[in-house]
């Protein structure tokens, strides 16, 4: 690896609560603005280079854990493979610097 480089990985943050769908979306909006994804309810791909704990740790601080933080849960993704619409795996691409097919 370049010293002084960035690696840029994409996480999936996704909740299984209807009630948090928009509250998340929000947040993620606000705090990671130009480098999410929405692929459907409750789930979005988040670009940044932190950890996992670290997205959820910025998403909700222990301070405003008021929002239901119970029910979300963010992974990181090493590996993607299927059918999805073009623009997500362009969105990947753009974040990430991998190649298409």
């Amino acid at each position: 690896s370049v010293k002084g480089a960035v690696h840029i990985m994409v996480f999936k943050v996704f909740t299984v609560a209807p009630e948090n769908y928009e509250p998340i979306k929000e947040r993620i909006a606000e705090r990671f603005p130009g480098n999410y994804y929405e692929v459907g309810d409750g789930q979005w791909l988040v670009a940044d280079a932190g950890t996992a704990k670290e997205i959820y740790i910025r998403l909700f601080p222990e301070a405003e854990f008021p929002l239901a933080a119970k029910n979300v849960a963010v992974f990181g993704i090493t590996g993607y493979w299927g059918f999805a619409p073009q623009d997500m795996w362009e969105w990947i691409r753009s974040k990430t610097g991998a190649k298409l097919g």
